[in-house]
Parts: structure tokens; C-alpha cells; sequence
């Protein structure tokens, strides 16, 4: 493809990108729909763009699109809400990975796959995407509580799907279990993370106050950004984990310096937050194209899995839900905690790892996993749209419904029976009501006509006499 057709290509989607997300404000249509639909008409339907000719770049960019989607949504989560939605996010992050892993388990099995496969598959499909979570859950206006609980599961899960990869790929290898060494690098993933991310932030914010210049170099915090995450990759931990919380310092910086120095001012200006929102916007749309061009078409049976999968995962989302959804906060968030559960990035990268570390038969997975990411995003962005229109209130109320119609089907004489007896019975009481009346006025008349003589008259009548 020459350097013209990809550069008008790139204006083209950008362009679109921008339709779709105000289609997105005026009638609740995710724009991630539309984005992956495009990918899938120029990748898999035209042909134009091969996901091998995308070579290395499509991973560096992926990566940053990660990085940077959880970086611009860490600047909007206040510490304070952290800190009560903690227990909600970790919560629902591990219920939720185990089920997934058992459910998609067991599907794989019973389409005839080996039990190391299956696992695997289910490890990979394990979470929800940040990329996916991030910029649906801010354009929702969800309680606070209930977003940062999604948008932590998002990141959390990452963490997860690739240490329980990682672990079972080195069982399969080694032909052992180590499960000290799994908690130990699942902890030790956070705390690095979470230490490199903090600790930057931290730096660059005094650092930012001081100079005017960096504070007016916005691109500056974008190479902090991608240092932090370089330096956490190389320790084995994770640099996306690393890239939201150093997001979460920088965006509640001015609370930060006002405990440490005593100031209140924020180094990071309204301006900067809106050129940083512009580049997610950048990369989420690319991103969403990308994972468009990677859905295959060619074989039936392995779509049908991912299709099987996506259904599974959204049947079983209720029940972690359940633990953790907060009522008083926002009522009608939990329809859409239960529906926001789109696979994306971390499952496309780790579907390549078994194969590439020499495992056999793990290139069935490429297939089911690039389908069952599609198939999430769609199922999430459709019942977002109910969601948002009524149509859909929750799974509860779906159920209730669902039985009730045949229990209405059953006795529906019942109810007809029980409205006329009713009726009868608002017939009586107001037939008595109207013949109460007359019967005290005829009292009342009786009473008029029993009354004393008056006096004239009374006088008139002793004369006679």
C-alpha cells in the first residue's frame, strides 16, 4: 500500500472517528461499534489492510494505546474515591476472572480441546479491556464509585489474564506448579508498578510547579509517561498498571501539593487535560479500527466459540456484580455494570505468546480469541444503547419478566375473576353511598316539620279556642 493511500486512509478514519463519537453523544451508540465495523470492512471483507502487514508497528502502537487510554482516564480519578471504591474493584476483579476462566474452560472442552488449551483460553479471555472500559464508562456519567470499580477492574484484570497465562504456559513447559511463584510475581507485579507510577508522578508534579516551561511542554509528561513504562516492563511488572497510577497522581496534583508545600495550585492546567484527551481520542480510534482488521473470517467453527464465549461471559456477569454494586450511590448503574465486559488488547497480545514460546496446537487460539473480543465489544455496545434507552433494566427485572409472562399464561382467568369480584364490590358501596343520602335528608325533613309553632301562630290559635 503506497504512503498516499495510508495517509489518506488515516484522515479518512480519523474523520469517521470524530462521526461516531458524536453519534455516540446524540443517540448512545457506542463509537466503538463503528469503529470495529470499519476495521472489519477494510481488513477481513476488502482486503485493503492484512494484519501482517502491519508488522512490529501494529504492537508498539497497541501498546502505547493501552498506556495512554489508561493514563488520560487516571487523571480524572480522585484519590479519595479510590481509596472507598478499592474493595468493590479487587472484589469483582477476582469472582469475576475466576468464573470467566471456569466457564470458557469448560466450552473449550466441550468443543473438543485439550484441558492446557482450554485453560489457556480461558487466562486470556479472563478480564475486560481498559481501552474498551475507559471511554465508554466517561461518556455514561455513572456514579463515581461504580466507574472507578469498572475502570479498576480494567486495569487489575490485565495484571491477572497475564500472570495466569504466563503461569500455565510454564506448567505446560516444566510439567510443574509453582504457586508461591505465582503469588509472588502477582504482588510483586502490583507493588513495582504502583511504586514507579507513584513515586515519577510525585517528582514530576514538583517539578512542573517549579518550571513554567514543562508545565507549558505538554508533550514533556507524554515521555515521563512512556519512561515510567519502560523502566516497569524492564522489572517485569506491569507498565500499564504503572502508566494509571501515575495518571492519578498528575490529575490530583494540586491536593497533593497543597499536603506537602501548602499550595494550592494545580500544575496541570485545563488546557493540558484537553490535549491529552485529544491524543486518547487519537489512539482509541486507531485502536478499535486495528482490532477490526484483525477478526478473521475464514473458518466458521472457532467464530462460533468466541461467539459461545461472548454469550457466557455476559450470563454470568450478575453474579459478580451482585457483591459489589452500590445502590445508594446510583441505582441504575447496575444494568450497566453488567453489560460492560468487552475483551480487547491483552487478550489479542497474550493469544500470540503460547505459540511463540513453542507450545503445540496453540495457534487454534489466534481465532476464538480475536472473535470472542469482537463479539464482547458488539454485545457490550448494543446493550450499553438499551441500557441507556430503557429497553434493557438488568437481569433481574429481564428474569422477573420472563417468568412472569408464563405465570400470567397459566392463570390468566385468575386475575379476570379477581377485577370483577372488585368491581362488584366498588358497585355496592357506592350504590349504598348514593341511597345513604336520601335516607338523611328525609330525617332532616322529618325534623323541619316537628318543629315548635311559632308564637303569632300560637296566639292566633288560643283565640279561636
Amino acid at each position: 500500500m503506497s504512503v498516499d493511500a495510508i495517509f489518506a486512509a488515516a484522515g479518512i478514519i480519523i474523520i469517521l472517528g470524530f462521526l461516531s463519537d458524536w453519534i455516540f453523544s446524540k443517540t448512545n451508540i457506542p463509537d466503538v461499534l463503528w469503529l470495529i465495523l470499519i476495521g472489519v470492512l477494510l481488513g477481513p471483507i476488502l482486503q485493503f489492510v492484512r494484519p501482517d502487514s502491519l508488522g512490529y508497528a501494529a504492537s508498539i502502537f497497541t501498546a502505547f494505546a493501552l498506556l495512554f487510554i489508561l493514563f488520560e482516564g487516571g487523571l480524572h480519578i480522585r484519590i479519595k474515591d479510590l481509596m472507598r471504591s478499592m474493595y468493590g474493584a479487587t472484589t469483582i476483579t477476582v469472582v469475576n476472572f475466576v468464573l470467566t476462566v471456569l466457564v470458557i474452560t469448560i466450552i473449550a472442552k466441550y468443543f473438543g480441546w485439550s484441558l492446557a488449551n482450554s485453560l489457556l483460553l480461558g487466562t486470556i479471555l479472563g478480564g475486560t479491556s481498559s481501552a474498551v472500559v475507559v471511554p465508554i464508562v466517561k461518556r455514561l456519567h455513572m456514579g463515581k464509585d461504580n466507574s472507578l470499580v469498572l475502570i479498576l477492574e480494567s486495569a487489575f484484570t490485565d495484571v491477572l489474564c497475564i500472570v495466569a497465562t504466563l503461569t500455565i504456559i510454564q506448567i505446560v513447559k516444566l510439567q510443574s506448579i509453582n504457586l508461591g511463584g505465582v503469588l509472588n510475581s502477582l504482588f510483586g507485579s502490583f507493588a513495582i508498578a504502583i511504586f514507579v507510577g507513584g513515586v515519577t508522578g510525585f517528582l514530576w508534579i514538583l517539578l512542573l510547579e517549579r518550571f513554567e516551561l514543562l508545565s507549558k511542554s505538554y508533550i514533556s509528561t507524554i515521555g515521563v509517561l512512556l519512561i515510567v513504562f519502560g523502566l516497569t516492563e524492564f522489572a517485569q511488572s506491569s507498565g500499564a498498571i504503572a502508566g494509571l497510577t501515575f495518571g492519578i497522581v498528575i490529575g490530583n496534583s494540586r491536593k497533593i501539593l497543597s499536603l506537602a508545600e501548602g499550595e494550592d495550585v494545580d500544575p496541570l492546567s485545563s488546557s493540558a487535560r484537553a490535549f491529552f484527551s485529544q491524543i486518547s481520542f487519537f489512539v482509541k480510534t486507531f485502536f478499535f479500527v486495528y482490532i477490526g482488521i484483525l477478526t478473521s473470517l475464514a473458518q466458521l467453527q472457532p467464530i462460533l466459540i468466541g461467539l459461545v464465549i461472548a454469550v457466557a461471559v455476559f450470563l454470568i456477569r450478575p453474579i459478580p456484580v451482585k457483591l459489589v454494586f452500590k445502590p445508594q450511590e446510583s441505582p441504575k448503574d447496575k444494568p450497566l455494570m453488567e453489560v460492560i465486559v468487552p475483551k480487547g488488547l491483552a487478550a489479542a497480545v497474550l493469544a500470540q505468546v503460547p505459540m511463540q514460546e513453542g507450545i503445540q496446537f496453540t495457534e487454534q487460539l489466534l481465532t476464538p480469541v480475536f472473535s470472542a473480543i469482537f463479539f464482547t465489544i458488539a454485545i457490550t455496545t448494543l446493550m450499553v444503547f438499551l441500557v441507556k434507552n430503557g429497553k434493557y433494566k438488568g437481569a433481574n427485572e429481564f428474569l422477573s419478566k420472563l417468568f412472569g409472562k408464563k405465570a400470567s399464561a397459566k392463570t390468566d382467568k385468575a386475575p379476570l375473576k379477581n377485577f370483577q369480584k372488585q368491581a362488584a364490590k366498588a358497585n355496592i358501596s357506592a350504590a349504598v353511598k348514593k341511597t345513604a343520602v336520601p335516607a338523611k335528608n328525609k330525617k332532616r325533613k322529618g325534623k323541619k316539620r316537628s318543629k315548635k309553632p311559632k308564637p303569632a301562630k300560637v296566639a292566633t290559635f288560643k283565640r279561636q279556642l
